[in-house]
């Protein structure tokens, strides 16, 4: 049985319009720019620090390899030593951080 696909619920394929629609007239002349201008962008300042400091990561390897050597001798000799009120300071500071900018 072979199925007649040409038109769906009153459409035809291909036909751009919905039935019942006035038919567009093609356009005699391109369209204008809505504003003129010299198609310059201004970034705000924050968006500015923002690709700054994107660039300089971009450049940074993304492990210190000497750090993480230094880290690992001390691990192995037992010299690694954490302080907690160090890490929890941190922690702290981090959370200051990232509550300073939801607001």
């Amino acid at each position: 049985m072979a199925n007649n696909i040409s038109g769906i619920g009153g459409i035809k394929v291909g036909d751009q319009r919905l039935p019942n629609s006035p038919k567009a007239e093609p356009a005699s002349t391109p369209a204008a720019p809505a504003t003129p201008g010299d198609g310059s962008v201004k970034l705000s300042d924050e968006t500015s620090k923002i690709i700054k400091i994107a660039s300089k990561l971009k450049h940074l390897p993304e492990i210190d390899e000497a750090r993480v050597a230094h880290i690992r001798q001390a691990v192995e000799k037992g010299q690694y030593h954490v302080d907690p009120r160090r890490v929890a300071q941190k922690f702290l500071e981090l959370e200051r951080h990232l509550a300073a900018g939801a607001t």
